[in-house]
């Protein structure tokens, strides 16, 4: 059976990439750093799921564990920086005290973060990503095209629906980053509009930044002693928040009919 050259290669530098992020020390990271790694991991994630529907016998958990770890722990830091970047935008809006306590938990989850990437993880999560490459230079043109039909048959049975609800629409999100990536990974660009699926994630993007901002503002309001004064304007800037997740929501049940995976 033929091999699948662009996988290989474009795994190869895939690691290079996560492995250039272990080699920076934690204490070092900015925003751009915890964002590329997130990306790099997601992008794994979905080569991965075809790695596991090509061999039956790869079991993807077993060699994302350590990469999960640093994944979850980068995206707690990333929620707080997006709320705290919003807030920071929006001068308007006087929530100096909120703002201090969000810097106090954002250092904590950084400490956390760092000590979470230590020696030993870096060196299994090494290890992991020399172990996959076995299996991804071995799938083959066939077992890849029928992954990748049974992605889009997935895909069109969710975007036919006339409209989506909060749940469909996560779910969406989830299997339409696996599509993109395994697309970029296979050299696929040229099929289904594919300039038009990374704006339509984009907007689920968008959408889904706007969900998590304001379960984090509404969380913190009901959990802690809030000042008095930034309370109601914490409050008007949740309704705002919403209203944005609302309209997005609309545009992407509009958009969705314009998609048709193949």
């Amino acid at each position: 059976m033929k091999k699948v050259r662009p996988l290989s290669k474009y795994y190869k530098d895939l690691s290079k990439k996560i492995n250039k992020r272990l080699i920076k020390s934690a204490a070092k990271y900015d925003e751009e750093d915890y964002h590329k790694l997130r990306v790099s991991i997601k992008k794994l994630r979905a080569l991965l799921l075809v790695a596991e529907f090509c061999n039956k016998d790869f079991k993807s958990k077993k060699y994302l564990k350590q990469a999960e770890k640093v994944y979850n722990q980068s995206g707690v830091i990333r929620e707080f920086q997006l709320e705290q970047s919003f807030l920071k935008k929006n001068k308007h809006y006087f929530v100096h005290h909120y703002l201090a306590d969000l810097e106090q938990k954002i250092k904590k989850e950084k400490q956390k973060f760092a000590a979470l990437l230590n020696t030993d993880l870096k060196r299994k999560l090494k290890k992991s990503l020399k172990e996959i490459y076995f299996f991804i230079k071995n799938i083959s043109e066939e077992e890849v095209k029928t992954f990748m039909i049974k992605q889009s048959e997935e895909l069109n049975n969710l975007t036919q629906q006339k409209f989506l609800n909060t749940k469909q629409v996560h779910e969406l999100r989830k299997k339409i980053k696996v599509d993109f990536y395994a697309r970029k990974a296979l050299n696929l660009k040229g099929l289904n509009n594919f300039d038009a699926e990374n704006n339509f994630q984009e907007l689920l993007g968008q959408w889904h930044d706007c969900r998590t901002m304001s379960n984090h503002l509404e969380k913190n309001i009901v959990k802690e002693m809030i000042d008095q004064k930034e309370l109601k304007q914490l409050l008007e800037i949740d309704k705002e928040i919403l209203y944005e997740s609302e309209n997005l929501f609309v545009q992407i049940n509009t958009s969705i009919k314009t998609l048709t995976f193949n």
